[in-house]
């Protein structure tokens, strides 16, 4: 709010600012029916409303006020409210001690807790709104809380007929004493467990209650469901599923939910089309019944055949300690259309379960992690149970599957074991993420074929102890290593480790930009130099060769070879440039006598280290073909 200096207060307006507060306190406090505005119009005072709602003017509430079954109209102010006496109530007379005692016989009539024109019943729980013998049809009572006064279950109710409704503990309720029920017209603060009895207390099974509160917000289309901190804790023990359309929201990530039996604490429901499930701002914890809940996922979208679940959204949301896996993403096995498209999992953390993190398994499309933790998961002496999995055990491979700004660390197990296991999967991106305290980083293995897979911008370090791999490639089918960085503490045999058979690995990119540490070589079985009589392995894709003789002196050069020492690996368009590393030694590259065919069907002779020749492969001569040579050649 600013002031305009510009602007001038008269005398008439203090004067009509005067008689506002003058009207405002005469509203508020005359016995009279009216008062007059300045302005000339007539409204009805505080005791003017009570009186045409047929209640007396209030006076102060002290001791020994008596209230005959005749004075039904009679009210009494207490701490700025008004309150008239509970029918069922009557006789009685005040204790002169209103909260704690009195007040359970007096309820709230002041003009702000009007609902259509009507006085609103207060009530301080769902319970004693039950116990009311004299709520009528059409009476509107509003709780303070469910289970007890503030404990965020506050609702407005409507008193109808009985039999109107089916009783789900929240939206519909069964009140004892009067035969009737009772129908929620508002949730005023927003629509929350606690509404339909969840208590939230650890050791309660809420699964009921928490289920029906979802099964009614998914009936009116459905929205957002708070677990809110509550009177009695904010541990929700529970397993619930959840239909589309569900925003499951914790009042914070210190509102955590813990199994009541042995299955996934929020699983979405695999019978019917699901979309657009968000959970948010929750902790998953399984740690106290870990070792025995072992099918217990803390979230799992698995459909049947036919159906799809897509958009589930993780926010801020942290699992600890599943029997099984923290997040389970399992398509259907055999190639149906039971598929879970498009899942996020962001800002978020999953430590120490059982099973992997994050599984994603066989029909699965367009996964994505991004700035999460995924800490110390799975069992390490198994690949298909490692930190984290992307696997196929039928015939549709999860698609497009993207690691962005997360942490890999798997500390507890650094023998053996991965922070990442691929193990059929199509186009992986793993990009700006940290591999911290690993055996084997990222582990390429036999299931259904690996597609491509692209390491990039990522950083690799581990301070005690020597690594096994940083990736170990036993099958794939593309594999991009880009500007990728090895902190130089680490210590291992080798950083890129080659262990499948020549036909399994292919189309390898080894960036040049990449650092390695303290590893004792950057890739394995990849040779440092090339010292093969006239034969050269590639190391790479692209790039320069240089050629290393055993000793200085002339060599012929007539063949070119993938890394695994034959040519599947080879496809249209790979270039690679051949020098020499020493003037001393001079390699003649032979035309038409290997695999090399040369302009003008001339040998060329490299014998000096600024000679050079580029060479392209053609898959249909099976055959490396001259694309330019250096003018000294």
């Amino acid at each position: 709010m600013t002031c305009d200096p510009s602007q001038i207060i008269t005398s008439e307006d203090i004067a009509l600012l005067k008689c506002e507060m003058s009207f405002i306190t005469e509203v508020a406090e005359s016995n009279a029916l009216t008062a007059t505005s300045c302005k000339g119009k007539l409204v009805n005072t505080l005791t003017g409303q009570l009186t045409l709602l047929g209640f007396q003017p209030p006076i102060a509430y002290t001791t020994g006020i008596s209230f005959t079954v005749a004075d039904g109209t009679k009210t009494v102010e207490e701490a700025g409210l008004i309150y008239a006496p509970i029918p069922s109530a009557l006789p009685f007379t005040t204790s002169g001690t209103f909260v704690g005692d009195d007040d359970a016989r007096f309820f709230l009539v002041q003009g702000v807790y009007l609902y259509g024109g009507q006085v609103i019943i207060l009530k301080g729980t769902v319970a004693s709104m039950a116990s009311d013998a004299s709520l009528q049809i059409g009476n509107v009572v509003f709780t303070e809380g469910y289970t007890t006064v503030g404990d965020s279950g506050s609702v407005m109710y409507e008193i109808v007929a009985g039999g109107t409704g089916t009783d789900d503990g929240g939206s519909i309720i069964d009140l004892a004493a009067s035969g009737l029920q009772a129908r929620a017209l508002s949730l005023l603060e927003g629509r929350n467990v606690i509404q339909w009895g969840v208590l939230g207390d650890g050791t309660t099974d809420d699964s009921v209650r928490a289920q029906a509160a979802i099964d009614y917000v998914s009936s009116i289309g459905g929205g957002p469901l708070t677990f809110p901190h509550t009177a009695t804790g904010s541990v929700y023990k529970l397993n619930v599923i959840v239909p589309g359309f569900i925003h499951l929201i914790g009042a914070s990530r210190l509102v955590t939910l813990i199994p009541a039996a042995d299955k996934p604490v929020i699983e979405l429901d695999p019978s019917i089309v699901s979309a657009r499930v968000t959970v948010k701002d929750l902790t998953i914890d399984g740690t106290a019944t870990q070792l025995t809940y072992t099918a217990q996922d803390g979230v799992r979208s698995a459909p049947a055949t036919g159906i799809i679940h897509e958009l589930l959204t993780l926010v801020n949301v942290v699992i600890r300690g599943s029997g099984a896996a923290g997040l389970a993403l399992i398509g259907n096995a055999s190639g149906g259309t039971g598929q879970v498209s498009n899942t996020v999992l962001v800002r978020s953390g999953i430590v120490g379960c059982e099973g992997p993190g994050v599984l994603i398994q066989d029909n699965v499309r367009l996964t994505s992690v991004n700035d999460t933790v995924l800490l110390d998961n799975g069992n390490e002496a198994v690949d298909n149970q490692s930190n984290v999995v992307i696997q196929t055990l039928g015939s549709e491979p999860p698609e497009e599957t993207s690691f962005t700004s997360c942490q890999f660390e798997t500390s507890s197990y650094l023998v053996t074991g991965n922070a990442l296991a691929i193990m059929g999967a199509l186009i992986v991106s793993v990009r700006s993420c940290l591999f911290r305290d690993f055996n084997t980083g990222i582990l390429l293995a036999s299931g259904s074929a690996n597609g491509q897979v692209s390491v990039r911008d990522c950083g690799f370090e581990r301070t005690a102890g020597d690594i096994t791999a940083l990736a170990d490639l036993v099958e794939v089918n593309g594999f991009i290593w880009e500007n990728n960085n090895t902190r130089y503490l680490t210590t291992g045999p080798v950083g890129i480790a080659i262990n499948g058979p020549a036909t399994a690995v292919k189309k390898l990119d080894i960036s040049s930009s990449c650092s390695w540490g303290a590893l004792d070589k950057a890739t394995d079985p990849f040779p440092p130099a090339f010292v093969s009589g006239g034969i050269v392995d590639l190391s790479r894709r692209e790039g320069f060769v240089p050629i290393s003789l055993n000793a200085d002196g002339a060599q012929d050069l007539a063949t070119v070879r993938d890394e695994k020492g034959g040519y599947a690996q080879l496809v249209p368009g790979d270039t690679v440039t051949l020098r020499t590393d020493n003037g001393a030694r001079d390699v003649t590259v032979k035309h038409n006598t290997g695999n090399i065919r040369l302009a003008g069907g001339v040998d060329m002779v490299l014998d000096d280290v600024q000679d050079s020749l580029t060479l392209m492969w053609n898959d249909n001569l099976a055959a490396w073909q001259e694309v330019s040579r250096s003018a000294n050649g």
